[in-house]
C-alpha cells in the first residue's frame, strides 16, 4: 500500500473513490481521512462566510466523516448566522484572525435534503475540519 500521509486530501478522495467498500484499502484510507480531520483547517468560519455572502457555495466533505455520513458527499447551502455571530465573523475577517467550528446553513439547489437533516444543518451545522473542499456556485 502506498504512504497515504504524503497525499493531499484530494488525492486521497481519489483514492477512496476508486477502492471497493469493505476493502482494507479503503478502510486505511478512511483511517487516514480521520487524523487529518483531527487537524484540517483548510477552511475557516470566515472565510465560507465570505465565499457565500452573497451566492451559494457547494461544500464536499471528507469520506468517513460525520457530516459525509449525514449530508452526504456534496450539499449546496446559504450560511446561517444570527446577528451577533455575524458581527464576530465580519470582525474576524477585517482583522485576518480565523476560526473554526460548527457553520449553520440551509441547503438550496436542486438536492433538498431530507426534513430532520435540514433540521439539523440549521441548528447544528457542520465542523470545518470536515470540509474537503468548497466550490462558489454562481
Amino acid at each position: 500500500m502506498m504512504n497515504l500521509q504524503n497525499q493531499q486530501l484530494s488525492g486521497l478522495y481519489i483514492i477512496w473513490e476508486t477502492t471497493e467498500e469493505g476493502s482494507l484499502e479503503r478502510e486505511c484510507i478512511e483511517k487516514e481521512f480521520q487524523c487529518r480531520v483531527k487537524t484540517n483547517k483548510r477552511f475557516s468560519i470566515e472565510e465560507i462566510f465570505h465565499l457565500s455572502s452573497h451566492h451559494a457555495v457547494g461544500i464536499n466533505f471528507i469520506p468517513s466523516t460525520e457530516s459525509f455520513s449525514i449530508y452526504g458527499n456534496h450539499i449546496v447551502i446559504k450560511t446561517l448566522a444570527s446577528d451577533e455571530e455575524l458581527v464576530t465573523i465580519m470582525s474576524n475577517y477585517m482583522t485576518n484572525e480565523k476560526t473554526y467550528g460548527y457553520i449553520k446553513a440551509k441547503s438550496v439547489g436542486i438536492r433538498m435534503l431530507p426534513k430532520e437533516q435540514e433540521y439539523r444543518l440549521e441548528r447544528i451545522g457542520f465542523h470545518t475540519s470536515e470540509i474537503l473542499d468548497i466550490e462558489r456556485i454562481q
